[in-house]
């Protein structure tokens, strides 16, 4: 078809990006949603142990002295 070079230089980009998006999307996604989630698994015991208060040591009671 005449004028089909005009145009090969735009179908290359969209194809290119049809094909980028879908690698993205079906693959790249959920594999970096898995890496954060195990990464978040990790983490969270390790925080727990700073954040979490440690029971003080018993302070004797005073003796009553009069």
């Amino acid at each position: 078809e005449k004028g089909a070079e005009f145009r090969q230089p735009m179908a290359v980009a969209v194809i290119g990006g049809l094909i980028t998006s879908t690698l993205l999307s079906l693959v790249l996604v959920p594999v970096v949603y898995e890496f954060v989630d195990d990464f978040e698994n990790w983490l969270k015991p390790k925080l727990a142990k700073l954040v979490t208060p440690r029971e003080a040591a018993p302070v004797p009671a005073p003796e009553d002295r009069l």
